[in-house]
């Protein structure tokens, strides 16, 4: 009798990926949408959302709550600016395994759910070590004039690239900001795509008195003295990383897409 440990990894029938970069152009426009003048911007700042219905008004966009129970309730948002009334009949019960045409078809404990991805706290994992995690609050963002502020959503970060030793994995964090090694000397250092990070930052939205889920991801260049792009996940440049959930479990949904309508809003 032997004993033996077997590890093994199974892709996700769960959540699609998107990813990609933007460049843009802002405008100053009349109600014809006629320009009067137009600024061109290679690196922009924004987010891309990406909602499973179509949105009409976004003046009510706010954080995704997972224990909506339906009711009819009060509540505050845009950092306390703004009360409304509003059905908020999508939770997470609804949206993991619901029957709406975006639900997930997840069984409760399932360990790529959305809660066990999206961080209820609002929080983002930066760093792994031996010892522990590190976490800091999603970052502020604004959605038109609606203020999402840093922390207030459920959030999550998909990974980034980083230069690492060949010889010696864990010395990856000595080597996470200076990436000139991989480029100077690629006999002994390599891209490592499986780092945690702050650059590629998602947070849930919805709007009122609806059952849509919007998927929404800070264009990496949400600083004004970034204007180069992060490494992602495939050791390739990128402005954006996006998750969006996608049933792929065994079923009436197995062999049909998820439609997402895709919203870009730069600054």
């Amino acid at each position: 009798v032997t004993q033996i440990t077997i590890t093994t990894v199974t892709q996700t029938q769960t959540w699609q990926g998107y990813y990609g970069d933007i460049v843009g152009t802002i405008t100053l426009d009349d109600a014809q949408n006629h320009t009067m003048y137009d600024w061109y911007a290679a690196e922009p700042q924004g987010e891309v959302y990406a909602a499973s219905q179509e949105v009409t008004n976004w003046l009510t966009v706010h954080c995704f709550n997972y224990t909506n129970n339906g009711s009819r309730h009060t509540y505050t948002w845009d950092s306390g600016a703004r009360s409304t009334t509003t059905t908020n009949v999508l939770n997470l019960t609804e949206l993991e395994t619901g029957n709406l045409a975006w639900s997930l078809g997840l069984l409760s404990g399932d360990y790529d759910g959305v809660d066990e991805t999206f961080n209820v706290t609002g929080t983002i994992v930066t760093s792994r070590t031996s010892t522990g995690y590190t976490y800091e609050d999603h970052a502020e963002f604004f959605v038109g004039t609606i203020n999402i502020s840093a922390g207030s959503c459920p959030a999550t970060n998909t990974y980034e690239s980083v230069c690492v030793n060949k010889t010696d994995p864990n010395e990856q964090n000595q080597f996470k900001v200076d990436n000139s090694f991989c480029g100077s000397d690629p006999d002994n250092y390599k891209w490592d795509g499986t780092e945690d990070g702050n650059n590629f930052q998602e947070v849930l939205l919805t709007v009122n008195d609806s059952e849509t889920i919007i998927y929404t991801t800070i264009i990496e260049n949400r600083r004004g003295d970034n204007d180069t792009d992060i490494i992602g996940f495939d050791n390739e440049t990128h402005d954006f990383q996006l998750l969006v959930g996608d049933d792929g479990h065994a079923g009436p949904k197995q062999d049909t897409s998820t439609p997402y309508y895709f919203y870009v809003e730069i600054e």
